[in-house]
């Protein structure tokens, strides 16, 4: 589809064309004020609008009135003249509901899209946005998010007024997702107004939150951020790092066996390691009672022995790297690895809990 995007520097529209161009869609983009008569393509057989132009922290008052208002009144008035008849989407905001410079002028934007697409029979959709924050937002101008993500990884003191006062979120991809399923639908009504899904937070819960990030960054501890809230969060703290965080190291463990090092902590999902063995050495000999392993050869040869701690019942399993077989650990069975190469092996290793030095429930045995 050929799609217009009006503020394309800005945080929302970036967002939004990289989405579109990995979908393979044609994208043409016009700048904040960037007057109508520069645009080098025909407007009639643009196919979908994405109206984002608008300033919120402009150096004037006046600039509520010419950057959102006045723009989306020149807007309408060059597509009726050239008879364009693409689907429309504003963003708007929720601050239309107080008296306020920027509310104001983004509601009579609103009024003046409503009036055009009613006499042109167009489809509008209004999102009337909270809070968006996420990747390549700037700090001290798009959201609260960036600023804090921003300051914290520098080391700058932030300030806050409220700390119980309660966020309300939407996270860019969300957002930008919710877009794009709009492109193709056939509209149910010819002007619908969207409040799309956020998240909720604290001031203080936010901030303790990102602290979180920077403190375990280079201890190799992650916290749950697959899903949510969290997984936003982290995703848009990653973006403000700076190029020399990119990378860290970690500590290693080496003995006459070969090296152990731990690569990965998670708050509820175990640890990931890996480790060498030299050629003819063992490593293990000892059992679990609750704890449990999985243990994949990633170069190599080696023989994973078994004994049961009760029974003594014994299972031998030799694999290689051509194999790809995860081999776990049983509580109550003794395990060892042993090379049986003539180079050192690599094995990768997930453990379900964090090892716990005082509590390591790990116990010798006497597998030979």
């Amino acid at each position: 589809m050929r799609i217009l995007v009006t503020g394309a520097s800005g945080f929302i529209a970036k967002n939004l064309i990289a989405h579109l161009k990995c979908l393979n869609h044609k994208v043409y983009c016009l700048s904040h004020n960037e007057n109508f008569i520069n645009l080098d393509f025909d407007i009639k057989k643009i196919d979908f609008i994405f109206h984002f132009s608008g300033v919120n922290r402009p150096k004037s008052l006046i600039g509520f009135q010419t950057g959102n208002t006045q723009y989306t009144e020149e807007l309408c008035s060059y597509l009726n003249e050239k008879k364009a008849n693409a689907p429309i989407l504003f963003t708007s905001s929720i601050q239309v509901k107080f008296e306020n410079r920027y509310g104001e002028s983004k509601l009579a934007a609103e009024k003046i899209l409503k009036k055009y697409t009613k006499e042109n029979n167009i489809p509008l959709y209004i999102y009337r946005l909270p809070n968006v924050f996420g990747k390549w937002s700037k700090p001290n101008y798009n959201s609260v998010i960036a600023t804090y993500c921003f300051n914290i990884i520098n080391d700058i003191p932030i300030k806050i007024n409220n700390k119980s006062q309660i966020l309300n979120l939407i996270y860019i991809d969300d957002l930008v997702n919710d877009f794009i399923s709009l492109i193709k639908i056939k509209p149910k009504s010819l002007i619908k107004t969207i409040f799309p899904y956020s998240y909720n937070i604290t001031l203080n819960d936010l901030v303790i939150k990102i602290k979180s990030f920077k403190a375990n960054h280079d201890s190799g501890y992650v916290e749950s951020v697959a899903n949510g809230l969290n997984r936003a969060l982290f995703a848009t703290y990653l973006s403000f790092l700076n190029t020399s965080d990119f990378s860290f190291s970690i500590n290693n463990n080496s003995d006459a066996r070969g090296y152990f090092v731990e690569f990965l902590k998670t708050k509820d999902s175990g640890q990931i390691s890996f480790f060498t063995i030299r050629p003819g050495k063992t490593r293990g000999n000892h059992f679990h009672h609750t704890k449990n392993e999985r243990f994949l050869l990633l170069k190599g040869k080696c023989k994973f022995a078994f004994e049961n701690i009760i029974s003594g019942d014994k299972h031998e399993i030799i694999t290689d790297d051509k194999k790809w077989i995860v081999v776990q650990s049983i509580p109550g069975w003794s395990h060892n690895i042993t090379n049986i190469t003539t180079d050192d092996i690599i094995v990768m290793l997930w453990s379900n809990e964090i090892f716990n030095k005082n509590k390591p429930d790990t116990y010798g045995s006497l597998i030979k």
